[in-house]
Formats: C-alpha cells, structure tokens, sequence
C-alpha cells in the first residue's frame, strides 16, 4: 500500500508509529536509517518524507499513540504500517522495546506478530 493509497488518519498514526519506533532505543543508526530508505522507496519517496517531517513537529506521548493506532480500521493499512514498522526494527537487532511495541501494535490490530524481541 502507497502513502497515497492510506487515509489521513493511516498517514498521521504511521508518521507517529514510525517516529516512536526510531525514537525507543534512543539512538538513530545506520541500519534505521536504511530501513526508513526502505519504506521510503516502498510507500512513496517525497510523500514519505514530507509525512515524517510533519509527524517530527508534533507532541506524541502514550495517549496520543494509543488515540492514532485505534483511529486505523482497514486491514491493509495496519498490515502496512506494521510491515514497515517491522522493517526498521529489524533493520538492526530488534531491541526489547522496539519488540513490546510490534507486540502491542499487533494485539492492538489482531495481527500475528511478527519477530519476538532479541533483548536490550
């Protein structure tokens, strides 16, 4: 599925999802960095990027994430966002963190997870 093919709340919750994701190990590497080109390539260069920078000024704690996650309603696009959620995680090791949020994304959608966390 495309950037342009998802609904604004699809786009707001991934921009998010994404930005949590790169955010919970608390460092940004090299094998993040090829997984976002990754997605970028795959969902739509400039709309990608353009939607991080957008989700990069906003304020996102637990709520609002929790409020995002629950607006996403087609299988497609969970299935989307969690792909490439899992695709930057497993870019590197997945960390523990980085597990417990694909977990709960796919307890939260009724997804089938993906990886089991490596350890921190």
């Amino acid at each position: 599925m495309k950037l342009d093919e998802m609904e604004d709340a699809e786009r707001l919750a991934l921009g998010t999802l994404v930005r949590v994701m790169v955010g919970v190990d608390g460092e940004y590497s090299a094998a993040e960095a090829a997984g976002l080109q990754q997605a970028a390539a795959d969902l739509g260069e400039e709309q990608f990027w353009a939607l991080l920078k957008e989700a990069g000024g906003r304020h996102v704690d637990d709520d609002v994430v929790e409020a995002q996650v629950k607006t996403v309603d087609r299988e497609p696009a969970r299935e989307a966002i969690y792909g490439v959620l899992f695709g930057i995680a497993a870019s590197g090791s997945i960390v523990q963190r980085e597990g417990r949020l694909l977990d709960w994304l796919a307890e939260t959608w009724g997804l089938a997870p993906a990886a089991e966390p490596n350890g921190e």
